[in-house]
């Protein structure tokens, strides 16, 4: 069957073409000129952050996700395991992270880990290393071993001098100061604080 379109019609349909980048155009332009909180508002709320991965061991990472199943069941799909395979969901497995809302999982680095409660690899050691036996130095982890004594004074006065102590108490006061003048920079321990730990290092020998 032929169809036959009248020079009307055709204008008419060609016209309707036209109009779509039109519509387009003004479309964009609307937005360009919408307030930026109006833009903000109509975007979608990112979903609450997670941690998930095998208890006890290093395997964990963070997932975007509206559930505690939905989380662990990402964290099987990371992993790779299949419908036959797929372990069953535990609670021990998945823990909220709700300092890490606000962001998506490419977006927490390392010191969001011990931020968080959680564990991480020493930046400088490469130990695995839970928050409680770790800090963060200038975005760093840093696990309490790798730690300097001047790192120790900083983040925890009372810990630093405590470290002070046990390195005089083991080495003696003349051996410590040498050792320290040479492998740090004594001046970020200062006189006053070798002084109260070569104070609690005799208490010790006492």
């Amino acid at each position: 069957m032929n169809v036959r379109l009248s020079r009307r019609s055709f204008l008419g349909s060609f016209a309707g073409l036209a109009a779509l980048p039109l519509a387009a155009s003004a479309k964009a332009a609307s937005l360009a000129s919408a307030p930026a909180a109006d833009i903000i508002a109509s975007a979608p709320p990112l979903t609450p952050m997670w941690a998930a991965g095998t208890p006890g061991e290093f395997d964990w990472q963070p997932f975007s996700a509206n559930s505690a199943e939905e989380a662990f069941s990402k964290w099987c799909d990371h992993v790779g395991y299949t419908a036959e395979n797929r372990p069953v969901f535990s609670s021990a497995a998945v823990q909220r992270v709700k300092a890490w809302d606000g962001r998506t999982p490419d977006q927490i680095s390392p010191a969001d880990w011990i931020r968080g409660g959680l564990g991480h690899g020493c930046e400088r050691c490469q130990s695995e290393v839970m928050a409680d036996c770790a800090t963060v130095i200038e975005g760093e982890v840093v696990c309490h071993e790798c730690m300097t004594y001047g790192e120790k004074l900083d983040d925890d006065e009372d810990f630093g001098i405590e470290s002070l102590a046990d390195l005089i108490d083991d080495m003696g006061e003349v051996e410590a100061k040498a050792y320290l003048v040479q492998h740090e920079d004594f001046d970020l321990i200062g006189e006053e604080r070798w002084l109260k730990a070569a104070a609690e290092a005799a208490l010790l020998a006492a």
